[in-house]
């Protein structure tokens, strides 16, 4: 079980297992090589900040589906609070069955109201997140997102329509 206590080195060993992509692995690297001694999760955490990094969300959000069950509570909430991005914590909330509840809150309070054309500027992500992401969008999140695409793509709009293309219905599974 990962903690914020766990060497640096473990966390980044076990995301090379689940087949890291290279770049990152270097990035994560360079950062270990930068404190002296044996860096902690919670060293490299304070470390991205420090620098005014910006963990990549969507990297984080597929690390997290990839070893999240393998953290304790304490690292996936710090692990979760890198996400900024609504359109991640959404697909997030979606794809992770093994959330708890403080999990799930701490991610819709990322996109809750955000769903916006100010936060979501392309119509097909959108789209894909009103098809993808029925059930867990409420009525007014739902209505926000296809008032993004309306108008603006006719395929998919009359795809939803005629029934070729279905909303998803149910969690999806890990």
């Amino acid at each position: 079980m990962l903690t914020l206590k766990s060497k640096f080195s473990e966390y980044e060993e076990l995301l090379i297992s689940r087949g890291a992509c290279g770049d990152a692995v270097s990035v994560n690297t360079n950062l270990a090589k930068s404190k002296e001694g044996e860096m902690t999760i919670a060293d490299a955490m304070v470390a991205y900040r420090a620098n005014g990094g910006k963990y990549a969300d969507m990297y984080a959000a597929w690390a997290f589906q990839q070893i999240g069950k393998e953290m304790d509570d304490k690292l996936r909430t710090e692990y979760l609070g890198l996400i900024t991005t609504p359109s991640v914590a959404l697909k997030l909330l979606q794809q992770c069955s093994f959330l708890i509840e403080k999990e799930k809150t701490l991610l819709k309070g990322i996109y809750s109201e955000k769903l916006t054309a100010v936060e979501i500027k392309d119509p097909m992500e959108a789209a894909r997140l009103y098809i993808d992401c029925a059930p867990v969008l409420t009525e007014t999140e739902s209505l926000s997102l296809k008032a993004i695409f309306e108008g603006k793509l006719p395929t998919v709009e009359k795809e939803l329509r005629d029934g070729i293309v279905t909303r998803a219905t149910a969690e999806v599974a890990p």
